[in-house]
């Protein structure tokens, strides 16, 4: 029996966006991240994390594992796993379904006329497709191809103010964005019928707010105000990362990203309203930016207690997984947070957790902040 009175209990985060290592998933446990969606790791790396994980030698939060699948060429990314042919793309799936993978992600330089045959090769062994939008396609055009979810809120902008030949394999997919969405009129019929398009197919949306906050909001050298109480709680070498975060012209433009950071945020709303199924994940340091990241969802006008379901059983329906965890109930798993006060009435609240039970084991979160040199 453990004496909680006063406290909240909640069922274990989820955060969809991660690139785990061990570092970053100690940090999940400490904050009530109890499960990740990884999405581009080296697979020998990450396999091996998730077994330390799972059989208790290691500290971190359990895995469900996307398959990175990237093209070649000069401004491709680094992928030990790649494909400019039909057969290479089959061969890269196939890599993946040997590992029990639950799904691949695609990357920009994937060659866009390999897309249907990564997306029906993954569907033929019930693995999920995720991904960026591939350079010289748009996401409308993803999703047709068979693209279960779409990250980052950058691309689905992109959507509108790119063209078959925008180069977004390099920052032309952020300055864009920031450029252009503030003109984005997103009562338009072109708006309406693609986020129409996302419902019907239910596509999944990982905006990762967290990641694009500083690319558009930072001034060189200064935090946006919402960051400060994320940031402040790093150590200072970390901290002073997000210091420079801001896109190269961040200064001149400041206005003006602004107001098409805003414009994301409603589109964000838009997607919600829609019942699209929107999802929290970070693409940044785990655990503590997925606080944050929940409160950049509550701040886009999603109400509290949907944050706290699509971080949570919304999660783990979006991977076939709420059968397993998500909620708490008898037969699930025991993934469960403890918070020194209620979320449900102030977001920012999710930041004081006790501990964490991850799989019936219950972690200090004290305890793993001083080894993380975090502030709790």
């Amino acid at each position: 029996m453990i004496d909680l009175a006063g406290k909240a209990v909640i069922p274990g985060l989820v955060d969809m966006h991660s690139h785990t290592d061990r570092d970053s998933a100690l940090l999940d446990i400490a904050t009530g991240v109890t499960t990740v969606r990884d999405v581009g790791n080296d697979p020998d790396f990450l396999d091996d994390l998730k077994a330390h994980f799972d059989n208790g030698s290691a500290v971190g939060p359990h895995i469900v594992r996307m398959g990175f699948i990237e093209g070649r060429g000069p401004k491709a990314a680094s992928s030990k796993v790649t494909a400019m042919t039909p057969d290479e793309a089959k061969q890269a799936v196939e890599f993946f379904a040997k590992r029990s993978y639950d799904g691949i992600k695609i990357y920009n330089s994937v060659p866009v006329e390999l897309v249907p045959i990564l997306a029906a090769e993954a569907h033929k062994r019930n693995m999920l497709v995720i991904g960026h939008i591939p350079v010289h396609m748009l996401a409308h055009e993803a999703v047709e191809a068979g693209y279960d979810g779409i990250e980052h809120i950058n691309m689905l902008i992109l959507n509108f103010v790119a063209t078959h030949d925008t180069d977004t394999r390099d920052t032309t997919r952020f300055t864009l964005p920031g450029d252009k969405a503030a003109d984005l009129d997103l009562t338009s019929q072109p708006v309406k019928d693609f986020i129409a398009e996302l419902a019907k197919h239910q596509t999944i949306i990982d905006p990762t707010l967290s990641v694009f906050e500083g690319m558009f909001l930072n001034e060189p050298g200064k935090l946006p105000p919402d960051r400060v109480a994320t940031v402040s709680r790093l150590p200072s070498q970390l901290a002073r990362m997000f210091l420079t975060d801001s896109l190269p012209n961040a200064h001149d433009m400041h206005e003006r990203y602004t107001a098409s950071w805003s414009k994301m945020l409603a589109l964000v709303k838009l997607l919600w309203q829609a019942k699209v199924p929107v999802v929290a994940g970070t693409d940044t340091i785990g655990g503590v930016f997925l606080q944050h990241e929940l409160g950049q969802l509550v701040g886009a006008g999603i109400p509290i207690a949907d944050v706290l379901k699509l971080a949570t059983v919304g999660a783990a329906r979006a991977m076939r997984r709420d059968k397993v965890f998500g909620t708490i109930a008898a037969g699930k798993r025991a993934d469960l947070v403890v918070i020194d006060g209620d979320p449900l009435a102030d977001i920012s609240q999710i930041r004081k957790v006790v501990s964490s039970m991850r799989a019936g084991v219950v972690y200090d979160s004290a305890v793993l902040f001083a080894a993380a040199s975090v502030v709790p």
